[in-house]
């Protein structure tokens, strides 16, 4: 859709004089507005605002020319300086994520922080604030003094032909007007302690504004005057050239080298250390908070894909190494050799694979060991750690879906990260970019670093980071991840982190075979770009008019990404999950249940519906659990489904297609109570819908807000309950008897219900990856109990750990 519009927009211009929007066809500006829209939409945080204002410009364009509507003709001209030079958005997007620092900066900024009456010292590259509600110590980047906006009006005063003295005019504007706009926006955000208006649409919209107008009064762009009749259409000639060499642009920042796939052998190097280990297994009779921050599970479901070798003791040397097609590094606690580091140089430069992983501010020595191993590929972790700028909890990725790299290329929707560092380097590039985090010192008094009450403190970086690195070294390649925890035991199966996993083992599970296209490519857009220059020169004419020529530009860039987009798709197809032990499948569509998938903490709910530890604890029975958002999807991914408090009766075809699941030889497990024992009389019929089929049924009863729940061989836990069970057989009951937990066969599969769901929330179980108390033991082992109720492995044949 948006190669469409691009070449619609090239299409529909004039060749010679400035743009009339009236004498554009109205089917041009349909495709302007949809191309606003698309733009809107495939572009993050600030950047849609060129393309909002575009779209808005180009529908106004096409009411009648009225009175009231003259100022449109300056929306118009106004939306065409953010967006003609849009295509450089590719380029200038991964930039920020490597410059965070520009020298000097902050001495420019000091003297205006002054006149406003603020209280501020030079710190180096920051700027110390006080005289506020707190105090605040900001570093200024380029992109929160809006550098990027900047360039691209530049870029477009250049390409219409303005004279030296209106681009010194238009320098001297940038260096008054930026300045005094951080200010002012850094002045607000110490009034409210919100720093989110520096990635607002609205906010960057409005503070750009005398910027834009400027503009566009000092190209005309917006004078009567300036308007001329076309003379004629432009040379699908010229519009092809400017097309390749916007193919050319595309292919040098879009290109991903499909490689050439190599055998599936994957090293893990636990010889440098504990942390992390994969080592330990995640059972049921261990219950501390070890065997569940720890990569046992990572491990085990790798085995499903690649053939896993643990290295485990001695130096990693050229022998080690040769068995190995990937090597994965994660969070050291103990210094590579330089012998080492050359041998794993030797390893990827000759095809190999290579993924480093740590961690947030430096915990444990993770960044200080593995720093050295990283600078040899070009990159540094940084010992910090990174937060959402807005509510200061755990950031969130999004993957840009277009182009998406094959690292993140499996990952659907948004994706949180807990805890990361950032990253430094100036090669590769940046698959996952987080928007608006903000960047913190480590608090070194405190456990594992991590800072205080982030809410209340200005004293942090903020802007773009990157979450992982990817960069081609010979024919290997090299993945660096800031964030170990995102695969501990507790995350494994939590959506988008297998995801990340697959798709960053299938990117390096390849060699590089075509490193010269994007040189060749690069090559070849100078030379036409050279050539035009040439042109110009000798006949004193401009090639094409500004907007045509970038709406070539951005069409033949287009056409490129989408190209390599589409060969990045047959080459890296999406990677179905596997998995040799039984899967749990909780389903999304009818539960009433919170999982850490998009935010760590269910802050907006008054009741405790947290199952994080329940859906956990699957694992230390040998199942693996698995999220889906709708129950169909559930069905297909698992032999057993969990529902836990329907909301609402299930749609006819999905209760039948549930009943099928079960009678064909599946498991369904269904979950309901509330705290204190209250149960929502929808739920119990909801729930009812869906169990008297399989003849089974639960009825109201008199709340029980504290009583013991005995289950197994004299085993008891406390808990709650709001309704009991009739049919099947028992498998829990209250002290006076009453059945609150029952299994039936039904075909050839198998039901569970227990209405006492409250105790294993986080108000019984507490948090998957924290020290249990007793009664919280207590809990977990019901939870394993009702896991094993659906009979998904056959315990005679022992632990699963031991397989």
């Amino acid at each position: 859709m948006f190669l469409v519009c691009a070449g619609g927009a090239a299409l529909g211009q004039p060749a010679g004089g400035a743009l009339d929007p009236d004498r554009l066809p109205r089917s041009a500006l349909v495709l302007w507005a949809i191309s606003g829209a698309a733009g809107a939409a495939l572009f993050n945080g600030p950047w849609r605002v060129s393309w909002i204002v575009l779209g808005i410009a180009s529908l106004l364009l096409l009411v009648p020319r009225h009175r009231l509507l003259r100022p449109r003709l300056w929306l118009w001209a106004l939306s065409r300086q953010f967006a003609m030079v849009g295509g450089l958005l590719l380029l200038l997007q991964p930039l920020w994520t490597r410059v965070h620092v520009l020298p000097g900066l902050s001495h420019l900024l000091w003297p205006l922080l002054r006149l406003s009456g603020a209280h501020v010292a030079v710190e180096g590259p920051a700027l110390r604030l006080g005289g506020y509600p707190q105090a605040a110590t900001i570093t200024p980047s380029p992109q929160h003094l809006a550098l990027d906006f900047a360039l691209l009006m530049l870029a477009g005063l250049i390409v219409g032909g303005a004279s030296l003295r209106t681009l010194g005019r238009f320098a001297i504007a940038c260096i008054l007007w930026l300045p005094l706009r951080f200010a002012l926006l850094m002045l607000v955000a110490m009034q409210t302690t919100d720093a989110t208006a520096f990635y607002k649409v609205a906010p960057v919209a409005v503070s750009l504004l005398p910027l834009a107008l400027l503009t566009l009064w000092l190209s005309g762009d917006a004078r009567e005057s300036r308007i001329q009749p076309a003379q004629g259409r432009t040379s699908l000639r010229r519009i092809a050239v400017l097309a390749g060499v916007g193919a050319c642009l595309g292919t040098v920042l879009l290109f991903v080298d499909p490689g050439q796939m190599k055998a599936d052998r994957l090293l893990i190097d636990e010889a440098h250390g504990p942390w992390e280990s994969m080592l330990v297994p995640m059972e049921d009779k261990t219950l501390d908070a070890l065997s569940s921050y720890n990569y046992y599970w990572l491990g085990r479901w790798l085995r499903n894909y690649y053939q896993v070798r643990m290295h485990t003791e001695g130096p990693l040397t050229d022998a080690a190494l040769a068995d190995a097609d990937m090597l994965m590094v994660k969070t050291p606690t103990q210094s590579y050799s330089a012998e080492e580091i050359a041998a794993i140089q030797r390893f990827v430069w000759s095809g190999g694979g290579l993924w480093l992983i740590s961690d947030h501010t430096d915990v444990f020595g993770s960044s200080t060991y593995i720093n050295p191993l990283a600078v040899a590929f070009g990159v540094r972790f940084i010992p910090d750690a990174t937060y959402d700028l807005g509510y200061s909890g755990l950031p969130i990725c999004l993957p840009p879906p277009y182009p998406a790299h094959p690292v993140a290329g499996q990952i659907r929707g948004k994706y949180m990260v807990h805890t990361s560092c950032t990253m430094q380097s100036l090669v590769g590039c940046a698959p996952m970019v987080g928007w608006a985090w903000r960047q913190v010192k480590g608090d070194y008094s405190r456990p594992h670093f991590f800072p205080g009450d982030l809410a209340k403190q200005l004293e942090f970086g903020f802007g773009s980071y990157a979450h992982c690195w990817t960069r081609a070294y010979g024919r290997g390649r090299v993945v660096a991840c800031a964030d170990s925890t995102i695969w501990s035991n507790f995350l494994t199966f939590i959506p988008g982190k297998s995801e990340l996993v697959l798709g960053t083992l299938a990117w390096l599970g390849r060699s590089n075979r075509f490193t010269v296209v994007p040189r060749a490519a690069a090559l070849l857009g100078a030379l036409v770009l050279l050539a035009i220059g040439v042109l110009w020169w000798r006949t004193r004419r401009p090639f094409m008019i500004r907007e045509t020529g970038w709406a070539a530009v951005t069409m033949g860039c287009l056409v490129a990404g989408m190209l390599w987009s589409r060969q990045m798709l047959v080459t890296y197809p999406e990677i179905p999950f596997r998995s040799a032990d039984p899967i749990v499948s909780f389903e999304g569509q009818y539960s009433d249940m919170f999982l850490p998938i998009t935010r760590y903490h269910d802050t907006f709910s008054r009741v405790n519906r947290t199952y994080s530890a329940f859906f956990v604890w699957a694992q230390r029975v040998g199942l693996v659990p698995r999220y889906s958002d709708t129950l169909s999807g559930a069905l297909d991914a698992g032999r057993a489904v969990v529902i836990i408090n329907p909301r609402s009766e299930l749609a006819q075809a999905d209760a039948e297609a549930l009943l099928e699941f079960v009678r064909s030889g599946n498991r369904l497990l269904v979950l309901v109570g509330r705290k204190n024992g209250m149960t929502d009389a929808s739920v119990i019929s909801a729930a009812n819908a869906v169990l008297r089929p399989c003849g089974l049924s639960i009825d109201a009863t008199n709340v029980a807000a504290k009583a013991d729940i005995s289950f197994g061989e004299g085993d008891s836990c406390g808990g709650s309950a709001g309704s009991v069970v009739r049919g099947g057989n028992p498998i829990a009951s209250l002290a006076d008897g009453r059945v609150v937990g029952a299994v039936r066969q039904v075909g050839k599969g198998r039901v569970v219900v227990f209405t006492g769901a409250s105790s294993l929330t986080a108000e019984g179980l507490g948090a998957p990856a924290s020290k249990m108390s007793a009664q919280q033991q207590a809990c977990a082992r019901l939870s394993f109990m009702i896991y094993r109720a659906l009979e998904l492995r056959d315990e005679q044949e022992g632990p699963y750990y031991e397989d």
